[in-house]
């Protein structure tokens, strides 16, 4: 299989070369960089209007002249970088959000949302607090439309380009196809529908032809090459796209070497392993190497370092919480119940790594040995435990547990990185060990002090599954954007003092 994947990987471009492969990326890259051209003259275009229209007459003799515009080009140093980060974080430099007008708009607003907090926070920040609040609002407006103008009216402009195109200087292909797979038929049909493919299709062939059906493999790649030697001499084509599954990867060979010798560029559309999660990426490692990944979890290394930073300077903020509570709240525990104040577990974290958790004591001293005898009781179904009116819990502890002051330790596991403001809920060795396969993927990400499942109410949550369904939908759909709604609504929910 990896010799295939070697194969698949490097058929992709002609002649499996690095400076071959350079060639094959170059039409989406420059898509890529013209959008980003594009994008820099939308911003700065929507940046001269706002100033333009705040000075009008209109707005002037009601709130006065701006200072001339040279006064505010500082703040492109912010915007321009900001707006183009959040443009290609949110896919709008992406080729395939062209498909989808709804998309577009949708994404731009989320870009204005952010990128005008973010304009604000620095200009506090900075302390530029002289600048027009019309101003900023105005500019969120005008950049809104012109960048939604410009995005929108890129596939037009392509097909426009296309059609005024001379038949000698369209770009051929020739599509090529393994079998009557759905899948294919789908894959090919996305290649017709990209923005940047302003090409001529001149024709279809299967992949390999022995068989009654057309669907099974080739005699020999020296019979498929001479085969695929024979359709090129019949057409005029530059490219030739190939849709194949991941199974038949060997069978391209033919093709691969027909197109290496005609200087023809191949690309081939692989379907890979089907999984239930993740997405497939695809990384050059040079040397004419490429590395096919399958993620699972959330590997965007910018937003995840960001999270981090958050990470930190939140659990500094809980440690100073932390320690007033523990002068408050320290006598008072150790008075209730002989014993520690401080409560420490061993959890798993991260993929099975084994940290201490730290909780404010709110149970008996030896609340432990009490725990077989409540079994039972037990509130959840499947491998947790839960009882609301444990009698282990002292009366203190049952206030802290209500404000959820008990964990504030817990912030020190955050800062020391063993733990996240936002996550999953961290198991015990004990429940890990009785955990089905399934189950074992809330644990691909660090646990956090909350999450989905404290958020939706944890008390109304009485079936481990449920848990898991919350946790792995936390893990497919984070952002930072989801830990800030998350965040919040957790700030309301400890306010409030809702039990956890």
């Amino acid at each position: 299989m990896q010799v295939v994947a070697q194969q698949i990987l490097s058929a992709q471009f002609t002649g499996g070369t690095n400076g071959s492969a350079s060639t094959a990326r170059k039409r989406p890259r420059l898509l890529s960089q013209s959008v980003v051209a594009l994008d820099v003259a939308a911003i700065l275009l929507g940046f001269y209007a706002a100033h333009a229209i705040r000075n009008a007459d209109f707005f002037a003799a009601r709130y006065g002249r701006l200072d001339p515009i040279s006064a505010y080009l500082w703040l492109l140093w912010v915007i321009v970088p900001t707006w183009l980060w959040l443009l290609r974080r949110y896919g709008l430099h992406d080729s395939s959000c062209f498909a989808a007008p709804w998309r577009i708009l949708r994404n731009l607003f989320v870009v204005q949302l952010i990128g005008g907090l973010t304009l604000l926070s620095a200009t506090f920040l900075l302390g530029r607090l002289q600048v027009s609040r019309l101003f900023t609002e105005t500019f969120l407006a005008t950049s809104y439309v012109i960048l939604a103008s410009e995005k929108l009216c890129i596939p037009a402009i392509f097909k426009y380009m296309s059609g005024r195109r001379r038949d000698f200087a369209r770009l051929r292909v020739l599509l090529v196809a393994a079998g009557k797979h759905g899948w294919a038929e789908s894959a090919l049909t996305r290649v017709r529908g990209h923005p940047y493919w302003t090409a001529e299709i001149v024709g279809r062939e299967p992949l390999y032809l022995n068989g009654a059906d057309g669907e099974h493999g080739p005699a020999s790649t020296l019979a498929e090459l001479v085969r695929w030697r024979g359709i090129l001499n019949r057409y005029l084509v530059d490219e030739i796209v190939a849709a194949t599954a991941w199974r038949d990867a060997d069978r391209t060979l033919g093709l691969a070497q027909a197109c290496s010798e005609r200087g023809v560029t191949l690309r081939i559309i692989v379907n890979p392993p089907p999984a239930p999660v993740g997405r497939y990426y695809l990384e050059d490692l040079g040397a004419g190497d490429y590395l096919l990944s399958l993620e699972t979890i959330p590997l965007r290394t910018p937003a995840l370092v960001l999270k981090r930073l958050i990470d930190i300077a939140g659990s500094i903020a809980g440690m100073l919480l932390c320690g007033l509570a523990y002068l408050f709240y320290a006598r008072k525990i150790r008075r209730e119940s002989a014993g520690p104040v401080f409560f420490s577990q061993s959890r798993l974290g991260q993929n099975g790594r084994v940290f201490t958790l730290y909780k404010f004591r709110t149970m008996y001293a030896d609340a432990e040995q009490g725990l077989p005898d409540l079994l039972k009781s037990n509130e959840m179904r499947g491998f947790m435990f839960k009882l609301k009116n444990d009698p282990r819990v002292t009366p203190l502890g049952r206030v802290l547990r209500r404000r959820h002051l008990d964990e504030l330790p817990q912030f020190w596991n955050v800062l020391k990185g063993e733990m996240s403001l936002i996550g999953t809920r961290p198991p015990t060795p004990g429940e890990v060990a009785m955990y089905l396969p399934h189950h074992h993927r809330r644990l691909s990400m660090k646990p956090g002090l909350t999450g989905l499942w404290q958020l939706n109410g944890n008390e109304h949550v009485n079936d481990f599954e449920d848990v898991v369904r919350l946790d792995c939908a936390y893990i497919d759909n984070w952002s930072l954007w989801l830990d800030w709604q998350i965040l919040c609504k957790t700030a309301l929910k400890v306010l409030r003092g809702d039990a956890s």
